[in-house]
C-alpha cells in the first residue's frame, strides 16, 4: 500500500490552526482567572440571586468585574433590559443614562441578541437567573466568534489563496495583539465583529477578482466574465452590508477605500474589456451590499424608529453603495463603446455616491452628533482612545514598538512596491489594489486616533494573505524585487503571526510558569468602584438613586449599583453629558440646587481615577455664556471638602490595597 505524503503547506496550515486554538484557549483561561479573582474580591457580601430582577441579583446590582472598560458594561445592561422585556425584541431606549428622561439607543441589536443567547445558555447550564446568565455569558461571548473567524475563514478561502495564506489568516485572528484586544474574554464589544465582517468581505471580493482572465485571453468583453465569481461577490456584499449594520463608522471608510482602489484600477487599466468586466463585478458587489444594508436598516428600525442619524446605518449609505457601482460601470462602458460621454448621468450617480458626506457637511450635528462642538472637544481632549497613535507608540518599549507597528507599516509599503514595480498579471493586481484600498483608510485614521488601530491591523490580513499568495507562486515577481520582497515579507510574518505566542512565552519565563498576572491598579479600581456602587444602592433602596460623577465612573455606578446617571461617553447621551457639564460649572448654590432637583440627582461622587471636575468645567465653556464663567463653580467647594450644612458626606469604604484610590460622596436628598 502506498503512503500518501502530506504536503508541507497543508501541515503548516494544520499547525497554525492548532497554535491558534491553543493560544485563544490559553489567553481566554488566563483572562477568565483574573475576572474570577476580581469578582470574588469584595469588602461586602455579594448580592444574592433574584429571579424577579432584570440583572438576576437583588436590587438590580451586578457583580462581574470586567477588564477596565465602559462599553462592555453598556452592552450587558442593554442586553439584560431587552431580555427582561416581554413586549419587544429590540431595545430603543434606556433609562440609566440622562436621568430622569433616559436616552435613545441607535446601535445595532446584533451583539445584544448574541449576548442574550449566550446568557440563556449560561443560565441553563449554571442554573442561575437569566439576567445573571447574560452578565456571565458576556464574559465568554467573544470567544466563539474569534474561533469561528480564526478557523472558518482559513478553511473557506484556502482553495482560493493556498494553504500558506490560509495559515496567515488563522494566525492573524488568533495570534495577534489586535485580535486579542478585539475579542478578549470579558471585553465584549462590537469592534471585533465588524472587523471580522469587513475582512471577510474583502477576502471574498479579492477571490472574485483573482478569477479575472489574463489580458491575452480577453480580447472580447464576453470572454472576460468568468463563471463562478457571482457567489463570491454576493458573499462579499452580504458581509459588507453586515459591517454597515454593526458599525457604519468603521465600514464606510473601508468602502471608500475599496471605491477609490476600484476607480483607479479601472482608469489606469489598459485593457478596456477587463476593466468593464471588473466594474460589473464591483456593481454586483455594491448592489448586494446596498440591498443588504437597506434590509438590515428596516430590521433594526421598522416601523416607528426611523430617524436621520448618520452615525449608524442609514438608507443614504445604501444609496452611496448602489450609486458607486452604477457610476463605475457607466464609466467603463463609455470608454469601451465610445461615443458621447454621459456627464449628466455620471454626475447624478456621483452625487448619490457622496450623499452621506454631503449631508454631514451641510447639516452637521443635526444628522451627525460627533460633529457637535461639545462632543468634538470631549473626544479630542479628554478620551484616551481618541488620542494620536504616535503618542501611544512613544510610551512603549522599542521591542513592543517594532512588533506592534511593523505589520501596519510593512504590509502597505510592500503592497505598493509590488503594484508599482511587480510584473504580476491583471487579476492579481486587481486583488492587491482592492486589499490595499480597504486597509489604507483605517490605517490613516489610526494615525490620528488610537481607537482605530486594532481594526486597521486586522484589515491588513487580506493584504498579507495576497502577498504570501504571490510569493508562493513560481516567479511571480521581477528578479530585482524578489530578494527584497521576500526579506520584507519574512519580517512582516514574524512580527505579525507570532505576537501573542511570543508574549505568552515571555510571561511564563518572567512569572516562573504562572500565567495569571498579579492584581494591578486598574483591576483594584474596578473592584473598588463596585463596592462603592453596592453601598450607594443599599442607601437608595428599591428605587435607584441618580448619581452625578465623572463619565466613566457614572457607567461603573450605573452598572454595579443599578443606579441612574447623567453623563456617560456615548454620543446618544449628548444631552446627559451637557447637563452634567453644566452642573459641574454652576457657580451659585441656588442654581445648583435647582439643577439637581430638575435632574433628580441624589448623590455626588468623586472618584480619584475619574474626577473630571476641571474637564467638565472646560467643556462647559462650549455651552455657557461668557458672563456665566466669572465665578468659580459651586461644585469645587465639594471637591475641596467644603460643603453647606444641608449636604452630608457619605461614609464610603476605602481600599486598603491602593492608597492612591479614594472616593468622596455627598448626599443631596436633604436639599432645601
Amino acid at each position: 500500500m502506498k503512503r500518501h505524503k502530506i504536503p508541507l503547506d497543508l501541515l503548516v496550515l494544520v499547525a497554525a490552526l492548532g497554535l491558534v486554538v491553543i493560544q485563544i484557549g490559553l489567553d481566554g483561561w488566563m483572562r477568565f482567572q483574573v475576572i474570577q479573582r476580581a469578582t470574588s474580591t469584595t469588602q461586602f457580601k455579594l448580592p444574592a440571586f433574584d429571579e424577579t430582577s432584570p440583572t438576576g441579583y437583588r436590587l438590580g446590582r451586578r457583580v462581574v468585574v470586567f477588564p477596565v472598560s465602559a462599553d462592555n458594561c453598556h452592552w450587558v445592561m442593554m442586553a439584560q433590559e431587552l431580555a427582561n422585556n416581554k413586549t419587544s425584541w429590540r431595545i430603543r431606549w434606556v433609562n440609566y443614562d440622562n436621568a430622569p428622561q433616559g436616552r435613545p439607543v441607535y446601535w445595532s441589536q446584533l451583539l445584544i441578541w448574541w449576548l442574550i443567547l449566550c446568557g440563556a445558555l449560561t443560565s441553563a447550564v449554571a442554573g442561575i437567573p437569566l439576567g445573571a446568565g447574560v452578565e456571565w455569558g458576556a464574559v465568554w461571548a467573544m470567544v466563539p466568534l474569534q474561533l469561528g473567524l480564526a478557523i472558518g475563514l482559513p478553511l473557506l478561502f484556502r482553495k482560493s489563496f493556498g494553504n500558506l495564506s490560509a495559515a496567515v489568516m488563522a494566525l492573524g485572528f488568533g495570534a495577534t495583539y489586535s485580535a486579542a484586544n478585539l475579542f478578549m474574554v470579558g471585553g465584549t464589544d462590537h469592534h471585533g465583529i465588524v472587523a471580522g465582517a469587513l475582512v471577510t468581505s474583502v477576502l471574498a471580493l479579492c477571490t472574485a477578482s483573482l478569477r479575472l482572465p489574463d489580458s491575452k485571453k480577453c480580447q472580447e468583453f464576453e470572454a472576460c466574465r468568468s463563471s463562478g465569481t457571482t457567489p463570491w461577490l454576493v458573499f462579499a456584499g452580504v458581509a459588507m452590508a453586515m459591517a454597515f449594520w454593526i458599525s457604519t463608522a468603521t465600514a464606510y471608510p473601508v468602502f471608500l477605500g475599496v471605491a477609490a482602489a476600484s476607480t483607479l484600477w479601472v482608469l489606469l487599466g489598459k485593457n478596456e474589456e477587463i476593466s468593464s468586466a471588473f466594474a460589473i463585478d464591483i456593481r454586483i458587489f455594491t448592489r448586494v451590499a446596498a440591498g443588504g444594508s437597506l434590509a438590515f436598516y428596516f430590521l433594526e428600525f421598522f416601523p416607528n424608529h426611523f430617524s436621520m442619524r448618520l452615525e449608524v446605518n442609514h438608507p443614504l449609505y445604501a444609496l452611496s453603495l448602489f450609486a458607486f457601482g452604477e457610476a463605475l460601470v457607466l464609466l467603463t462602458q463609455s470608454r469601451r463603446v465610445g461615443g458621447s460621454f454621459p456627464f449628466l448621468t455620471l454626475g447624478l450617480w456621483a452625487l448619490g455616491f457622496l450623499a452621506p458626506i454631503l449631508a454631514i457637511v451641510l447639516a452637521k450635528q443635526l444628522v451627525f452628533l460627533p460633529g457637535d462642538p461639545f462632543l468634538y472637544a470631549l473626544h479630542e481632549k479628554h478620551i484616551k482612545e481618541f488620542k494620536p497613535l504616535l503618542g501611544w507608540i512613544a510610551s512603549q518599549h522599542w521591542i513592543e514598538q517594532t512588533i506592534t507597528v511593523s505589520p501596519a507599516l510593512l504590509a502597505p509599503l510592500l503592497g505598493l512596491l509590488i503594484l508599482s514595480k511587480g510584473a504580476i498579471n491583471g487579476s492579481h493586481r486587481a486583488s492587491l489594489a482592492l486589499a490595499l484600498g480597504a486597509a489604507t483608510p483605517m490605517l490613516v485614521l489610526a494615525v490620528g486616533q488610537l481607537r482605530w488601530y486594532n481594526t486597521s491591523v486586522l484589515l491588513c490580513v487580506p493584504l498579507i494573505v495576497l502577498l504570501v499568495h504571490l510569493h508562493a507562486r513560481e516567479s511571480p515577481l521581477p528578479i530585482s524585487l524578489s530578494r527584497f520582497a521576500r526579506l520584507a515579507l519574512l519580517v512582516l510574518l514574524l512580527t505579525f503571526c507570532f505576537q501573542l505566542p511570543l508574549r505568552t512565552a515571555v510571561l511564563v519565563i518572567q512569572q516562573k510558569g504562572n500565567l495569571v498576572p498579579p492584581p494591578d491598579e486598574s483591576e483594584l479600581s474596578m473592584i473598588y468602584a463596585r463596592d462603592i456602587a453596592h453601598r450607594l444602592r443599599a442607601m437608595s433602596g428599591k428605587m435607584p438613586a441618580t448619581v452625578l460623577s465623572g463619565p466613566t465612573a457614572t457607567t461603573w455606578l450605573a452598572y454595579y449599583g443599578g443606579l441612574r446617571g447623567l453623563g456617560t461617553l456615548y454620543w446618544e447621551n449628548i444631552d446627559g453629558l451637557k447637563a452634567a457639564s453644566t452642573m459641574f460649572a454652576i457657580s451659585t448654590e441656588e442654581d445648583f440646587i435647582q439643577a439637581a432637583k430638575a435632574r433628580q440627582v441624589d448623590f455626588v461622587v468623586y472618584f480619584s481615577m475619574d474626577m473630571f471636575v476641571s474637564e467638565y468645567d472646560n467643556l462647559s465653556k462650549e455651552i455657557r455664556k461668557p458672563e456665566d464663567m466669572e465665578s468659580a463653580p459651586f461644585i469645587t467647594q465639594l471637591a475641596s471638602g467644603t460643603a453647606p450644612p444641608w449636604i452630608s458626606a457619605i461614609p464610603l469604604p476605602a481600599p486598603a490595597e491602593v492608597k492612591a484610590l479614594w472616593t468622596t460622596g455627598y448626599d443631596l436628598r436633604k436639599a432645601p
